[in-house]
C-alpha cells in the first residue's frame, strides 16, 4: 500500500529520517486530509556515494540549485559508518541501493528502514540490479532482478536471478533467448523495468522485464533514434510515460540521468565528464544553467559512481 503526501511533508520526512513512530502516526492521520491529492515528489541525488536531497526552486527563471546533507543510511554491521554506494534504483518510494563492494540493499527514506539482501557471488562476478513488483489488483509483491556477468573464463558468460520478498530466497530466472546490451541504467514505471540496449549489428531498442510475468520483452524506437547508440538517455515522465533524450552534440555528455518538468518546461540532468555538473534547460533555449557538483576526493570512485538524479516520492511501504 502506498500513500501520497503534500510538498511540506515531503520536506518533513526527508529531513527526519530516520522517521519515529510518532512521526509516521501523523502521516496516516495527514493522509485523511490529502489522500486525493496528486502525489508531490522531491529531487534527490546520488553524490559522492551519498544520496542526498535538492531544493530546486523552479519559480524563479533561471531556477536555483541548493545541496543538502546526505540521507541517514548506515552500514549493517556498524552503528556509526554511512554506507558508500555505487548505484540507486527508485521504484514506488523504494531505493535498491549497490554498495561500492556490489551489495544490495533496500532502503525506505520515510520510514529510516534497511533490509540488506544476501546473495553469494565471486570475486570475478559483477551484478547489476533492478526493483519491481507484480501488478496485481489485491496487493503489490516486491521482487528484485540481478544480472550477472562473469568474467572468470575466457567466455563472457552471464545470467539472472529473481530476488522475493517474501520469501527472501532467489531463484535463477531461465531466459535463454535473451542477447543484447544494456547501455544506460534503468528506470521503473508502474512496477516494471525499462532500458535501452544494443543488439549485435549496433541498433537501439527499448527492453522492458515484467516483474508479474517474469519476462523480457523487446521494443521498437523510431529508427532516427535507433541508430544513436550511447547518444540516448531514458527517463520516466510524471511515474505515467517514458521519455527518450538524444544528444548528438559533445559539448554535453548526459551520462545518468534526465528529469523533465512538463508543467515547467524545464530539463533537469547531470554528468560527470568535464566535470560534476547539474545541468538545467529551459523551453526553446530560454535559459540554460550549470551547477557545480563538489569534486571526489577519491579520483577513481568519480568514475565508478556516475552522478544520479531522480524524482522521489515517499511512500510507507514496509520493507522489513
Amino acid at each position: 500500500m502506498t500513500y501520497d503526501f503534500p510538498a511540506d511533508l515531503v520536506e518533513e520526512i526527508l529531513s527526519r529520517v530516520l522517521a519515529t513512530s510518532e512521526t509516521i502516526t501523523i502521516y496516516l492521520q495527514r493522509k485523511k486530509h490529502f489522500g486525493k491529492a496528486p502525489k508531490q515528489s522531491c529531487v534527490l541525488m546520488l553524490k559522492e556515494n551519498k544520496i542526498c536531497s535538492l531544493n530546486i526552486d523552479l519559480d524563479n527563471v533561471p531556477p536555483s540549485i541548493k545541496f543538502k546533507g546526505a540521507l541517514d543510511l548506515k552500514d549493517s554491521h556498524s552503528n556509526s559508518e554511512q554506507v558508500d554506494l555505487l548505484e540507486v534504483f527508485h521504484c514506488d518510494g523504494l531505493l535498491l541501493c549497490t554498495t561500492l563492494d556490489n551489495k544490495p540493499m533496500v532502503f525506505n527514506p520515510c520510514l529510516g528502514e534497511t533490509r540488506w539482501i544476501k546473495l553469494e557471488i565471486g570475486d570475478m562476478i559483477h551484478s547489476t540490479f533492478a526493483l519491481g513488483y507484480t501488478n496485481k489488483t489485491t496487493c503489490r509483491s516486491y521482487k528484485i532482478l540481478r544480472h550477472w556477468v562473469c568474467y572468470e573464463t575466457n567466455d563472457r558468460d552471464f545470467g539472472f536471478d529473481i530476488y522475493y520478498f517474501t520469501s527472501d530466497s532467489w531463484r535463477v530466472l531461465n531466459a535463454p533467448n535473451v542477447s543484447f546490451k544494456i547501455t544506460c541504467p534503468g528506470v521503473s514505471l508502474k512496477g516494471n523495468t525499462y532500458w535501452l540496449a544494443g543488439d549485435d549489428i549496433n541498433h537501439m531498442f527499448l527492453l522492458s522485464f515484467d516483474f508479474t510475468s517474469e519476462s523480457f520483452r523487446s521494443l521498437n524506437i523510431p529508427s532516427p533514434l535507433s541508430l544513436h547508440r550511447g547518444c540516448l538517455k531514458l527517463s520516466v515522465v510524471r511515474e505515467e510515460e517514458l521519455s527518450v533524450l538524444t544528444n548528438p552534440s559533445s559539448y554535453i555528455s548526459v551520462d545518468t540521468s534526465l528529469l523533465i518538468d512538463e508543467e515547467k518546461k524545464v530539463a533537469l540532468c547531470c554528468s560527470f565528464r568535464g566535470g560534476n555538473k547539474v545541468y538545467v534547460f529551459g523551453k526553446d533555449g530560454e535559459f540554460y544553467t550549470e551547477t557545480p557538483v563538489q569534486e571526489y576526493k577519491n579520483k577513481l570512485l568519480s568514475y565508478l559512481c556516475c552522478p544520479l538524479i531522480f524524482d522521489y516520492v515517499p511512500s510507507l511501504v514496509p520493507i522489513q
